[in-house]
């Protein structure tokens, strides 16, 4: 490997968040400490930065192990007679070290060891196809990604429109009660505004059914997959969402569906106002923050806290992993590269994995990455992905 590939990879920024997060809990810790010691502000305020970003780096090159040694050895330092200042150039020279010892031998032989053990292969294999598939109340079928912007099709008193940036909007009332179904394929994505103002953006291999209008006392629509909703309020209506026996009912919120049938449990996660979780005769309402999770043949509704953007970086465009176990995050590359996964027996899904990349990037890239930060490395073979133990 040429020094330019070396640097490449250190200055690759997808690459390094999967080494270690970004380090937002110190930048936190340090602001709240010069909040409590407003005169240090100016004599700390340029080592802070230069410490941040050499530790940071260094920390991204080497391993956490070494990195949280460092953090503890400055957060010790408040009882250490105050000499801050001197344990932050300290902390400056022992991460430059780092960096330059470490870089030579740990990414040199990291790099050349993947690159003589991994069949990963060149060929790029971008995203799945996106041919998203509208179906209409009397079963005729359009390719949404191939119409044009305008009228996609008119049914009673409404008119189904595609709009320069590619969403399908509704339009009209209709007094027929009539359903209309959206497919999104494996490495699709698309965004639906229903007739009442709802957007609902579809994941991979998702799917919704729901009415042209919406007639009587509720909005009520079906899921597969996974959706995002930003449903508009309507206290005299409310919107409720079917998927797999179970019902969320709200009234105006921004919610995340996650209901693949490849997935242990149905997740329901909160991000604005509030939803209510029916399961099985059990009920549970959800706060913003709060993450549903409801186990196939399980009727326990299990509430945890959660980092929603972590839950919606799909919708943004990202793979965004926080100790994701393997398993996991091959389930949703597989969905969206429109690819097989193949293990071997012996596999031990004990690798938590952290960080993000672009759902925009070569899934070879994203592989490799893998592999630096895991105990397995992949070979691809069509569009299969292989697993093997290292």
């Amino acid at each position: 490997m040429q020094d330019k590939d070396i640097f490449n990879l250190l200055t690759d920024e997808s690459f390094c968040n999967y080494c270690l997060k970004t380090n937002v809990e110190d930048e936190e810790y340090w602001e709240n400490w010069l909040k409590r010691n407003p005169s240090e502000r100016e004599n700390i305020a340029s080592q802070k930065a230069l410490v941040i970003l050499l530790a940071h780096e260094a920390a991204t090159q080497v391993t956490q192990n070494e990195y949280r040694k460092l953090q503890r050895r400055i957060r010790l330092s408040e009882k250490n007679n105050g000499k801050l200042f001197l344990l932050f150039r300290r902390w400056a020279i022992a991460a430059s070290l780092i960096l330059s010892i470490s870089v030579g031998y740990y990414f040199y032989h990291k790099a050349r060891v993947n690159q003589q053990i991994s069949s990963i292969g060149s060929s790029k294999i971008a995203p799945g196809n996106t041919k998203t598939i509208l179906i209409l109340a009397n079963g005729q079928k359009i390719e949404l990604n191939a119409a044009t912007a305008g009228t996609v099709a008119k049914q009673s008193n409404t008119t189904i429109r595609k709009t320069n940036d590619g969403r399908i909007i509704y339009d009209g009332d209709s007094k027929n009660l009539l359903y209309n179904t959206v497919i999104t394929p494996r490495g699709g994505k698309f965004d639906l505004i229903l007739s009442d103002g709802s957007k609902a953006t579809l994941d991979a291999a998702s799917s919704i059914k729901y009415p042209v209008s919406f007639t009587g006392n509720e909005r009520t629509v079906e899921v597969t997959g996974q959706v995002y909703f930003e449903v508009t309020h309507n206290a005299a209506k409310p919107f409720k969402v079917l998927t797999k026996g179970q019902t969320i009912e709200v009234l105006g919120t921004h919610f995340n569906v996650n209901a693949y049938d490849d997935e242990p449990a149905i997740k329901t996660t909160l991000l604005e106002g509030s939803v209510k979780i029916n399961y099985q005769g059990k009920n549970v309402l959800l706060k913003p923050g709060q993450q549903a999770s409801v186990k196939n043949g399980i009727s326990d509704i299990r509430v945890n806290v959660v980092d929603p953007e972590l839950v919606i970086a799909w919708k943004n465009g990202l793979f965004r992993f926080n100790k994701t176990d393997l398993l996991s995050v091959m389930r949703q590359i597989a969905r969206w590269y429109n690819m097989e996964v193949v293990y071997p027996a012996t596999l031990k899904n004990t690798d938590l994995f952290e960080g993000s990349t672009p759902r925009s990037a070569n899934v070879q890239r994203i592989l490799r990455q893998l592999e630096v930060t895991g105990h397995v490395r992949f070979e691809v073979d069509g569009n299969k992905i292989i697993v093997r133990n290292k």
